[in-house]
């Protein structure tokens, strides 16, 4: 896993490569000549971090591209490669059965394994 990846200080500074995703990210994985990079199973960005001056709220520093950025096609090129995987492609992550799993054990006072979380049945994951 990648716990961080992105241009320092955010896309938006990035001045040399306007693929940065395709071209440095997925690249840099997929070619990697030692065969870690084809290993790795995640990468996060930082979320886009806002700031509000005046009560207006305004980007200042950007890990994805917003629409109409110099990188923007490059991340949608990037998220539509079939070597990616975003959580929209991962059916039924965060539920079991139509349940949410829930966030603690502790929700399950009866130990059956199903707990009560944010008034909804929620599945214990056991470890």
């Amino acid at each position: 896993m990648i716990s961080e990846t992105g241009v320092s200080k955010g896309i938006q500074n990035a001045t040399y490569d306007e693929k940065w995703f395709s071209h440095v990210l997925l690249d840099s994985l997929n070619n990697d000549p030692a065969g870690k990079g084809q290993k790795v199973v995640a990468a996060l960005t930082w979320m886009n971090n806002t700031s509000t001056t005046c009560g207006i709220t305004s980007p200042s520093s950007y890990w994805i591209p917003v629409n109409g950025q110099a990188h923007d096609q490059d991340f949608i090129d990037f998220y539509d490669d079939s070597r990616t995987a975003f959580e929209s492609d991962l059916s039924n992550m965060y539920n079991y059965n139509g349940h949410s799993y829930c966030s603690s054990a502790s929700f399950d006072i009866d130990g059956d394994g199903w707990g009560w979380e944010n008034s909804a049945s929620c599945k214990v994951i056991t470890e």
